[in-house]
């Protein structure tokens, strides 16, 4: 009798521990990194993230007027929109804009020129709108 009532709150036992452990996860994000070239020439883009599935090397990409293309895509822990409450900046090394013979020369790393748009609690982008006043100033 003993040994079933042993069993018994073991097995119930288990079950509590493997529900809290699901129950108590934090949820994975995955959050993808945008630009978008609204100017009527080509942009070059040189970027280095800090978190980028362990590649920290500088990239170089050409992205054409009216495209846009993907720069990184990450997967953090927590609900999208706490992930972009949590930053004060996004997480580049480095990031350089040139058009023809001009650079920007702001800080594209501060959130005010990004948008962030949140598709679901898991899924969420950051999109950078790159036009000729980038450019002007």
């Amino acid at each position: 009798m003993k040994s079933k009532r042993f069993y018994a709150i073991a097995r119930l036992s288990l079950i509590f521990i493997v529900c809290f452990f699901l129950c108590s996860c934090d949820p994975g994000s995955a959050i993808k990194y945008t630009i978008t070239n609204k100017t009527n020439n080509p942009i070059k883009v040189k970027y280095q993230f800090v978190f980028s599935d362990g590649d920290t090397s500088i990239k170089s990409i050409v992205i054409a007027p009216d495209s846009i293309k993907l720069l990184n895509s990450e997967n953090d822990l927590g609900y999208a929109d706490q992930i972009d409450k949590g930053r004060d900046s996004i997480y580049f090394y480095h990031l350089e804009i040139a058009q023809s013979n001009k650079i920007s020369h702001v800080n594209l790393k501060d959130k005010k020129y990004w948008s962030f748009k949140k598709e679901n609690n898991q899924k969420a982008t950051y999109a950078l709108l790159v036009t000729d006043s980038l450019f002007n100033k």
